[in-house]
């Protein structure tokens, strides 16, 4: 099944209510309706931020993100992800269930995809960080996924408070 965008304005709205109301309807008789109704919004929040869906990779079930070269994200659907793991999949308003990173070319390319993330309905919890060597700034997707962001200028020239095992890891033995 082909999910990219048709570009098509009748299509589109067509293709648009069928991911909205259709794919929902159908896996909530499979399971639960939510687990299917998100895959739209994520794959329209990743858009938001600029990067494009990998058409051969997306289904009903799943979106590939092309986020680089060597980078893709893949979406899917809670009932897709059952297939990969016995593990209960944990409510991200409750818990992290993962925390990405991403290396950035220019501190403007962090300030920018948090702001396109805001706007695209993400949230943060943080304030931008500048370490003199690197800036960093985060955002939360809409599915609760954290989204490190950072731009590394120079690696640090003297000690950092992470070099040292006690600074790195204070609770282990």
């Amino acid at each position: 099944m082909d999910a990219s965008r048709p570009d098509n304005p009748l299509m589109r709205a067509g293709h648009a209510a069928y991911f909205r109301h259709v794919v929902p309807a159908i896996g909530g008789l499979l399971s639960s309706r939510e687990a299917y109704a998100y895959l739209p919004k994520s794959m329209a929040f990743f858009e938001a931020l600029g990067y494009a869906r990998n058409p051969r990779f997306t289904n009903d079930t799943a979106a590939c993100i092309v986020v680089s070269d060597t980078i893709n994200v893949m979406l899917v659907t809670h009932a897709r992800f059952r297939d990969f793991t016995p593990k209960a999949i944990c409510d991200t308003s409750q818990a992290v269930e993962v925390l990405l990173n991403l290396s950035c070319e220019s501190r403007e390319q962090v300030d920018d995809l948090v702001a396109r993330a805001l706007a695209a309905g993400g949230s943060t919890y943080d304030e931008p960080e500048d370490e003199g060597f690197m800036y960093s700034h985060s955002f939360v997707d809409p599915d609760g996924h954290g989204w490190g962001l950072f731009h590394m200028r120079a690696m640090p020239t003297q000690s950092w408070p992470c070099d040292s095992q006690e600074d790195r890891w204070p609770d282990k033995p």
